[in-house]
This record gives structure tokens, sequence and C-alpha cells, in this order.
């Protein structure tokens, strides 16, 4: 497949492109200057109007450029995003627009409702949209990049009050999302929003970026949310100050999306923030390790051989080695607790299948081992009968546990995540 990508030297380009070169996808970069490598490319710029070069075997065309300075107008980004269209649509290929959370028709900046605009476009010539949630990992580009400086420099950190909420995206897993969108041919046009089912209070983004990307300590001391407005009406609209707070102000104002319908039609689990966060590999292998322990303990009733716990890792690497299982602290010290969550009803679908995908390995590898043999092979009638009862006690104690703490798992879910959030 080959793929015309605008935008593709920016924080999510170059992964997007990256990702795309590992799936055997031909990529031509649509930039205002050629990059270091020997990648193809075509000069493409947001203020030009004349119509892009892209190749007449051209599969997909993806929208990522955006003016993140503001520099240029919203017409003139809408004009851009026309004449890509119109291109797009000459050789029928498909059209991909990288949005925005932000996006709205009254959005509190002109970004947000320019991306609000051009899907509109897009939507009318029977395009895709994609609109991520807050975007972080990899290399500190982008917002993501910003807030790391930020948290860098300064000693005192905000929280804000109320605390806005934050559905976050790692950049790979949005990567391949987008990419899991061009390659399919039976979803239907329309817009898709990429994030974590379950708002993250902003507070909890910050202090995870301080843990894993600034590893220094830092004061974090509450500000009012009205506090902010208050300043922003005391400097002119058109300062660079005002802007920045204008910025700032679109976080509170976030509207919350429904994802988990979307993540499952892209085939997508998620990656923890706990992982995400963290720099290069070594975090998400030591997370399998810990997951596999806890699912193999739970599945087995006692503690998993080295070589099962080895065997389950590399098992679950092949199958995708970013995908973990974010289990609680409460979780991994008492492993057989995970029946609460196991067959629990009001489990959103893509975290219920990522926990049941997850055991089902677990199951699979561990009935494979001569400790799982002896655990599951049976011991005669009298003794299968005792386990069988046993076995119906534990299901119907369970079941009448999970009622009764729905609502504790419930507010631990919204604070911590849950397993299957992965």
């Amino acid at each position: 497949m080959k793929i015309f990508l605008t935008g593709s030297s920016g924080y999510i380009g170059k992964v997007l492109s990256r990702e795309a070169h590992v799936r055997g996808h031909a990529v031509v970069a649509a930039m205002r200057r050629p990059s270091d490598n020997d990648a193809p490319w075509v000069p493409y710029d947001l203020s030009s109007t004349t119509y892009p070069l892209i190749p007449p075997d051209t599969n997909v065309v993806i929208h990522l450029a955006a003016d993140t300075r503001g520099e240029l107008s919203g017409d003139i980004e809408l004009r851009a995003a026309k004449i890509l269209l119109a291109t797009a649509k000459s050789i029928d290929a498909k059209f991909i627009f990288i949005s925005s959370q932000t996006a709205r028709e009254e959005a509190p900046t002109a970004y947000g409702r320019t991306k609000w605009r051009i899907e509109r476009e897009v939507l009318a010539a029977g395009g895709w949209v994609v609109r991520p949630g807050q975007v972080y990992g990899g290399a500190e580009e982008g917002s993501f990049g910003m807030i790391v400086r930020l948290a860098n420099k300064l000693l005192i950190l905000p929280i804000f009050l109320p605390v806005p909420l934050v559905q976050p995206v790692h950049v790979e897993d949005l990567a391949r999302g987008i990419l899991n969108l061009s390659e399919s041919t039976n979803i239907p046009s329309g817009i898709l929003s990429v994030a974590e089912e379950i708002p993250t209070a902003f507070t909890s983004f910050l202090k995870a970026v301080v843990r894993y990307r600034v590893r220094k300590p830092r004061l974090f001391v509450p500000i009012p949310v009205v506090t902010i407005r208050a300043v922003k009406k005391l400097f002119p609209i058109a300062s660079p100050f005002a802007k920045s707070l204008t910025q700032l102000i679109s976080l509170f104002e976030l509207p919350t999306m429904d994802t988990a319908h979307d993540l499952e039609t892209l085939g997508l689990h998620l990656r923890s923030m706990s992982i995400g966060m963290k720099r290069g590999k070594t975090g998400v292998r030591r997370q399998r390790l810990e997951e596999g322990r806890c699912l193999l303990y739970y599945v087995l009733r006692a503690a998993p051989s080295g070589s099962l716990l080895r065997r389950y890792t590399r098992a679950m690497e092949q199958v995708n080695a970013e995908v973990t299982l974010d289990i609680p602290t409460i979780f991994r010290v008492f492993p057989k607790a995970l029946v609460l969550l196991e067959k629990r009803p009001f489990t959103p679908g893509a975290r219920k299948s990522a926990l049941a995908f997850h055991l089902y390995a677990a199951v699979t590898l561990a009935e494979a081992t001569p400790q799982g043999v002896r655990l599951f092979r049976c011991n005669g009638p009298t003794i299968a009968f005792f386990d069988i009862l046993r076995a119906v006690t534990m299901e119907c104690t369970a079941r009448l546990f999970q009622v009764l703490l729905w609502p504790c798992l419930r507010m631990w879910e919204k604070r911590k995540g849950v397993p299957g959030n992965a």
C-alpha cells in the first residue's frame, strides 16, 4: 500500500511513518523540505494554492499537517484541506484527516474551530476523521514535549480546581489505529475517537510526567480555574500571553469522547499510561512479567514456574509487544481477587475483551505444562464432584461480591484503571 502523508516530520508523523514502513507500506512524505533520510519526498505547504503532486498509484492520503503556531488563518488551512481532498478524490485514494479532541463549532481556540470546519468537508466527501485524545509518549515533542519541558523548568506545578480531565493515548497506539483504519476496507466513513475510555485527571497525567520523565521532586499547588479566566481578561486578545491562556482554558473545556466502540472497531487495546510514559522497552517487559505472574497464579492457584512465566511473556510479545494489562497493586498482591473482574457484567467491551484474551492465553499455556496438567487432570468421580461443588460455591460468592463491591470497584477504576485498560 502506498501512503501519502502530510506532516510526516511532526511528532505523530514520524512515528506513523516508521510504523508504516515496519508494516511494509510505502510512504511518500509531504512537507516543506526534504528530510535527512532517503524516503520519497514531495514538496507541500499549507499556504500553497497549487495542487500537491500526489503519485497516481497512492492508496491512502493521511492529512496530519496543521498550523500549531497560529501563523495561518483558519481559511488558509481549510483551503489546503479542500485542495488535498479534491486531489485524493481524483486518484480514488482513501482520505483520512487527523483532527483533535478540541474540534467543535464553538471551541474556545481557533485551532479547535478550524479542525471542526475541516471535519465537515472531509465527512461530506466520504472521508474519515480520527480524533486523538491527549497524545503522549516516545520522543518529547508536540504538546507532550511542551508539558515535559515545563515540568522540567518549574519547581511548582498546578493542581487546577475543578480538576480537568484528559483521555490519554500513546503516540505509537495512535499510529497503529491510523494504519489499521488505512488498511481496513469495511469501516464506514465517519469520526473515530482514539483515546482511553475512562478520562484521567490532568493532575494524574502531570504527576506521571514528573515521575517517569522529569524524575525530580515537584511541589503541586492548587490553582482555581476561575483565577486563570480572570487573568486572561487583563491581557489584549492578540497578545501571546492571552493566546497561551486561551489554549490552557481549552483544556478545562475538553469534551469527553466515547471511545469504546471506536477502539473495538479499530482493533486497538491501548497500553496503560504507567507503561507508555516510560522511556524504552524495559518497562513493557517488566509489566508483562508482573501481568503473567498475577494471571498464572490466578489460574493455577499457585506461583507459576519460571519456565511457564517466560513462555507466557514470549507468547504475548509475539501477539503484541506493547499491549499489557495495567493490573492494580491489590490484584497483584491478591491474584484470587481477579474473580471480581473476570466475569463482571458492568465492564465495557474493550476492557473486558482485553482481560478475557490475556486470561485465555494464561489458561491455554498453563494447561500445556506439567504444572498445569497436575491441576486440571481428573482425579476420580468423588474428587471431581467436590471440585465442581467448590467451583459453583466460589462462583456464586464471587457474583454476590461483584454486586456488593461494584461501587468501590467503579471508584477504583476511575482513579487507577483496571485490568483490560491496556
